[in-house]
């Protein structure tokens, strides 16, 4: 997550390992410093990675946990 132009947190590939049909992890940034008076920009990349992609090597797997990118987010 960029605001602004600038990254939020300092980690990559959020939110790492995650067994979906167990729990949700989720990440929390206090981006204070990144706001500005006014309008601010707020980007998201979203990405396959563990719920959508595809796992196995027999060329027949499926997304392991759902097909859907999404994302839930809070401001304020």
């Amino acid at each position: 997550m960029q605001i602004n132009g600038m990254k939020a947190g300092d980690e990559y590939f959020t939110p790492h390992f995650n067994a979906y049909h167990k729990w949700l992890q989720y990440q929390t940034y206090d981006v204070t410093e990144l706001l500005r008076e006014g309008d601010n920009r707020v980007e998201v990349s979203l990405g396959n990675g563990l719920y959508k992609s595809r796992f196995g090597f027999d060329g027949h797997s499926k997304e392991l946990y759902g097909n859907e990118f999404a994302l839930c987010a809070r401001f304020g």
